[in-house]
This record gives C-alpha cells, structure tokens and sequence, in this order.
C-alpha cells in the first residue's frame, strides 16, 4: 500500500478539541446549568473529539491499496477511484469559486470513468493536499499518469 502520509500531527491535533470543549463550557455557563455540570460536559466533549481526531489522524491524506485511489474529503468522507475504470484523469490548479462567504483559490482533480461523465473532484485541504501539490505528485508518480491544468 503506498500512502500519501498526514502533514497535521502532534500539536495540531492536540490542541484542536481544546476550543470545541470551550465552547460547550460557555453554553453552560451562559444557559446558567451548575458550573460542576458545565465541566462534566465540556470534559466529555473533549475526551469525545480527541478520540475521534486522534482516530481519524491515523489514516494518511491519501492512499493507493489493490488498485484504488483513497483520498480523505473531510472529517470522515474517502473518495474512492478504481483505475480498471479509469479513461482519463487531470489535475486543475487555482479554479476561483464566489460564494455568498466569499471568493476562494481550490484545485480539482477532474476524472473520466468508463460509462460516466467527467467527475469533478474538489481539492480544498491545503494541508494535507494543496502544498506544493502534494495530492498531484502522489497520484502522478503512483496511480495514474495525470495531466496539470492552469
């Protein structure tokens, strides 16, 4: 299995569960509950998220296992490609997205499977995924010899 290891480690993700954990503590606080329930609560919720980070930071950004591409979306999305299906495959740099938030910068992998229209694939980590392009490297020299579009 080849692995496209994790940039967030240590520190990150140990300070990450810190601010979710102070939230609930000031919902109690505010909604007046006992200030013991109020750190019962927010201790829970700290203990809940670490072990749901800690978790999910064992798996890499992305991995190729028995012919089929794995990139982690989100908190728990896994995106998979199958390259038997696989026709053709891109890599698109810098597409500016507007929405009602804002403008942002996202690359796109764009993949074509056989029996399906063209796939677009958001690529919005910039962690794990954009830096340097990592994701386009890892897929080019692993999985699929993919074209770079700007």
């Amino acid at each position: 299995m080849k692995k496209l290891e994790r940039k967030r480690k240590g520190l990150e993700l140990l300070i990450a569960p810190f601010p979710i954990a102070g939230v609930f503590l000031a919902v109690g606080m505010e909604l007046k509950f006992p200030l013991v329930a109020s750190f019962v609560v927010s201790g829970i919720v700290l203990v809940i998220a670490s072990v749901l980070l800690l978790r999910s930071s064992r798996k890499p950004a992305a991995w190729i296992e028995h012919d089929v591409l794995k990139i982690r979306g989100g908190f728990s999305s896994t995106t998979e490609i199958l390259l038997k299906d696989v026709e053709s495959m891109r890599y698109k740099v810098g597409e500016k997205i507007e929405n009602r938030y804002g403008n942002f910068q996202r690359d796109s992998l764009l993949v074509k499977m056989k029996g399906y229209e063209e796939w677009d694939i958001p690529v919005t980590d910039e962690v794990e995924h954009l830096e340097g392009h990592r994701l386009y490297h890892f897929i080019k020299n692993n999985f699929y010899d993919l074209l770079f579009c700007e």
